[in-house]
């Protein structure tokens, strides 16, 4: 079953003006490959989250900041800009879908020339993958 907490924005038909994934490591290990997805849209940031199978929708003024770490943290928090690294910055989402699955939920933001970039929380553990388009 789905569960949404929070409004999902309106995104279908609107330029991706960023998208930058916050991941989440301990003791130099990736343990949430999506901690947090930042999707800027309209001049406006959007904050993507997951938590068991509930899928989190929050908006915020600021863009992301870098956690900034202690000495001897063993907590790091990078920030991966996915939009240049994709190259989907500046492109126009066609639609996006939250859907459930075995297990955890997805989210697909799908761009108007084909491209994917799919989210997903399996058993609380989140991954990103981007799907080119031919």
């Amino acid at each position: 079953m789905l569960h949404t907490n929070g409004i999902p924005p309106k995104l279908t038909g609107r330029e991706c003006e960023a998208l930058i994934c916050q991941q989440y490591w301990q003791s130099n290990k990736l343990l949430k490959e999506v901690d947090v997805l930042y999707i800027k849209s309209n001049g406006r940031w959007y904050q993507l989250y997951f938590e068991n199978s509930t899928i989190f929708w929050r908006s915020q003024t600021e863009s992301p900041a870098p956690y900034i770490e202690k000495e001897n943290d063993p907590f790091r928090y990078p920030l991966v800009d996915l939009g240049s690294q994709y190259q989907v910055k500046g492109a126009i989402i066609a639609e996006y879908e939250e859907a459930p699955m075995a297990g955890g939920v997805k989210v697909t933001l799908v761009f108007e020339r084909g491209d994917k970039i799919i989210v997903t929380c399996i058993d609380n553990k989140t991954a990103v993958q981007h799907i080119k388009a031919l």
